[in-house]
């Protein structure tokens, strides 16, 4: 009896396609490799297994993957909550949960059809250079590129297909490859005394045997690779001793997840605060309830983290800790790994892909209970039994998926796979973000979401870092600025050098200058791509641009009128370490910014020096402010902190305040710190409210300002909103879709409807951009409303007008 399949493309497809399988061992949440399209291959997941055969012909799959499922039926509800929360399509979920060694590639390989193809007169000279290549061998597109040295070789072999003397053929290459390792052993245990006198008269062969003794004390076998070490010999020699027989080599399957044997250190106990904190968050989570846990900077947060995690570790329960940053997970992990050597795993971009697949299969296939400290994408992990999620630093912006889809928030998808789950959840963070404080100090308890636990103590004890604020304008007026720094912050610099502390410099400004300018026509370079001008990077000598990675050198004269008077405006990071290094050359300075940290392990390297005073002073972006454990800082510097306050967002403010007292946090986190830490922050505007707030470290009063703020203007937590962006290559295509629509969602009851409005960057890509804000009033069934938004999207999508015009839709929109 024929039996037939659902499954999920890893494609913008928002339904389940059905094939036909002879497999009757096939389970749902199988990979099965399928055909798709005139040519395509591709990986799809099995969501169901069922005897209903459609009314239309259907393929049969191609090859069956797994034995057993790798995603179980819990977690695909989970990813289909997300895709219809998101107003996402399910492909798109896959796509983004599994990591991408899963999803088997599509490859186009070309091989010769017609071997008579000389007789063919009318070939050019790279298409006779092919087709004598493919006598040899099959080659892929990026192979024929490479060989002709061309950028579209699917012109040529377009060409030699119609001509029927070449032809395409699709395949799917598996990415995740097993690691293997070498091992070697004896032959034969019994046979010492006679392999002794097999080398007696070779003394190097004789010498790597005696070194295998002595490595593998109670083992079989040693590695390969440890042996030729050990003996300081060759590979010559090893194999001379196999082909006597006397030793065999074998290839075992090796993991890539490398668990530390070492025992555990970092054995600690609780502060009388800490232990506090830690019962009330275990009486919330009895009560099922999640805790928001606000703890100042310094407190040991992270060490109640260990804690916890040992209480659910202890029950057989997983433990997945989320970070907001590849440098803050690796941080985190560095710690937690000393306390748990073997129950720590570490999930971010920076691990291989075939790493990525380990931990998944690990998760997936374990009876034991791991600690997963990860990025926003390890919410998607497998887990069989998870105890507790701990979200830290919830209130950082880069939870938020951006681009592409689902533009998910992995805050808020932790809290729901937790309930989803029955775990527990945690979030934790110095300055929370206002909806999740406002949800926490509900008066009406019975409405609150979170149990709010506080530690407002630092485990040593110290003062909190003191925030002082220097006018700008005074000190421009005064003539008392040497370069960006004014005379009063470097003498601070001084006292805390000469104390033998170190130094923080905070500019959220990536490179060495945000444009630049001629000074003779005004003219600045732009990006040709987006509509932005190209920041200069002095370490690259280029100018570049952040939103689609366009990049080239710089030129000594003005591109326009030819004039040499060329000048830099707005000042890097770049820029900020030079002019320091100007002023302290018997100093250490580097940076710690994206660019600075992008290789893998760079920007832990970068934290470990700095932690062991290898360097003096440290210039970095936000990355700096994001929980980081910097040990010997006495004072941290921000440059201007006025660009914080001018942003378009209606958060602009609460995401100043949380990066001036996160700032803060960083400094003064231990006793050799002399004194009381500081933070001094450069302003044109010291009498600013919101700085006043940070000063005082006032969280209540700014909360209160801007919540009655967001009730008046009819803003989150009070409504929900979604921003709806247009995108098409015509920019008045792209106004008059967004216009249509935004005459469409008027009619729609209960909402209102803002827009279209351009956003600050309105071209990226080439791709012209308009936003629609969609405030949703309390009653309005958020369920109902997506469905209805859906509906009218397919409408759009069939009028010829907007062909070509894509929608993207960002709920709860950061």
């Amino acid at each position: 009896m024929s039996r037939y399949v659902e499954v999920i493309l890893p494609l913008a497809l928002d339904r389940t396609y059905t094939y036909a399988i002879e497999d009757e061992q096939l389970q749902v949440g199988c990979r099965v490799e399928v055909s798709f399209g005139r040519h395509k291959r591709y990986t799809a997941l099995v969501t169901k297994v069922h005897d209903e055969k459609p009314d239309y012909d259907i393929k049969s799959i191609e090859n069956s993957i797994d034995t057993e499922p790798i995603v179980d039926v819990v977690h695909m509800q989970f990813w289909l909550w997300i895709a219809q929360y998101y107003m996402s399509t399910i492909g798109e979920v896959m796509k983004a949960a599994l990591p991408s060694a899963l999803l088997l590639e599509n490859q186009t390989i070309m091989r010769l059809k017609n071997p008579d193809w000389r007789t063919q007169s009318q070939l050019d000279e790279k298409s006779y250079l092919l087709c004598e290549a493919l006598e040899k061998t099959e080659l892929s597109l990026g192979d024929i590129a490479q060989f002709l040295e061309v950028k579209n070789p699917i012109k040529i072999a377009s060409k030699l297909i119609e001509q029927n003397l070449i032809e395409r053929k699709d395949i799917v290459v598996d990415k995740y490859k097993v690691k293997f390792e070498e091992f070697v052993g004896l032959t034969d245990e019994k046979e010492l005394t006679s392999y002794l006198e097999m080398v007696h008269r070779a003394p190097a062969q004789r010498s790597l045997l005696m070194s295998f003794f002595q490595l593998r004390r109670d083992a079989d076998q040693i590695p390969v690779k440890s042996l030729l070490k050990v003996a300081g010999t060759s590979r010559t020699i090893l194999k001379q001793l196999v082909k006597k027989n006397i030793f065999y080599i074998e290839e075992i399957e090796k993991s890539r997840i490398l668990f530390d044997d070492r025992a555990a250190e970092f054995l600690f106990e609780l502060t009388q605060d800490q232990r506090l904190a830690y019962d009330k968050i275990l009486l919330a989570f009895a009560q099922k309830r999640n805790a928001l846990f606000q703890a100042v900077s310094g407190s040991g947060k992270s060490v109640v983290y260990m804690q916890l995690a040992e209480h659910f570790l202890q029950r057989k329960k997983h433990v997945l800790i989320l970070t907001p940053e590849l440098s803050l997970s690796a941080e985190l992990f560095s710690r937690f790994v000393k306390r748990f050597p073997n129950q720590c795993l570490l999930y971010n971009s920076k691990r291989s892909s075939s790493e990525l697949v380990e931990i998944w299969k690990t998760i997936n296939a374990s009876d034991e209970a791991f600690i997963v400290i990860g990025t926003r994408s390890s919410v998607f992990l497998p887990f069989k039994n998870l105890g507790l999620v701990v979200v830290d630093e919830e209130h950082e912006q880069s939870y938020k998926q951006q681009d592409p889809s689902p533009r998910y928030h992995a805050r808020d998808a932790a809290l729901y796979l937790s309930k989803m789950l029955n775990a527990s959840a945690l979030l934790g963070t110095a300055t929370p973000s206002f909806d999740v404080f406002w949800k926490a100090n509900r008066k009406d308890e019975t409405q609150n979401k979170f149990a709010k636990v506080s530690l407002d103590v630092s485990y040593s004890r110290r003062p909190r870092t003191g925030i002082y604020l220097v006018d700008l304008k005074s000190a421009y007026k005064k003539k008392q600025m040497q370069g960006v720094f004014s005379r009063e912050l470097l003498s601070k610099v001084d006292e805390v050098l000469a104390n033998g502390n170190q130094v923080l410099f905070f500019q959220n400004r990536k490179g060495y200058a945000s444009f630049m300018q001629c000074n003779s026509c005004g003219h600045s370079p732009e990006c040709p791509n987006c509509d932005v001008k190209l920041t200069f990077y002095q370490h690259r000598q280029a100018l570049m641009c952040h939103y689609c990675g366009f990049e080239e050198g710089i030129k000594r004269s003005c591109s326009v009128c030819k004039s040499d008077q060329i000048d830099y405006k707005g000042i890097g990071v770049e820029q900020i370490q030079m002019q320091l290094k100007e002023l302290y050359p018997d100093h250490t300075i580097e940076r710690f910014d994206r660019s600075s940290s992008s290789r893998k392990d760079s920007g832990m390297k970068i934290i470990e020096a700095f932690n062991s005073n290898e360097i003096h002073m440290l210039v970095g972006t936000q990355v700096l402010s994001r929980g980081i454990d910097f040990l010997n800082v006495g004072l941290v510097a921000v440059i201007n902190v006025d660009q914080l306050l001018f942003n378009q967002d209606y958060r602009a403010h609460e995401w100043a305040f949380q990066r001036l007292i996160q700032l803060a946090g960083r400094a003064g986190r231990s006793d050799s710190v002399e004194g009381n830490a500081m933070l001094y922050a450069q302003s044109f505007d010291t009498h600013h409210p919101v700085l006043q707030w940070a000063v005082d470290y006032n969280l209540n009063a700014i909360t209160s300002s801007e919540l009655n703020e967001r009730i008046q203007f009819q803003y989150p937590p009070h409504v929900k909103i979604i921003r709806i962006q247009t995108k098409s290559k015509n920019f008045e295509t792209n106004l008059r879709a967004a216009q249509y629509l935004v005459a469409a969602y008027k009619r729609i009851p209960g909402i209102n409807v803002l827009g279209p409005q351009a956003p600050a960057v309105s071209r990226i890509r080439n791709w012209y951009l308009q936003n629609i804000i969609i405030k949703i009033h309390k009653e309005r069934n958020l369920l109902d409303l997506r469905k209805q938004l859906k509906r009218m999207e397919n409408s759009f999508n069939a009028i010829g007008t907007f062909q070509g015009v894509r929608l993207a839709y960002h709920i709860d929109h950061i």
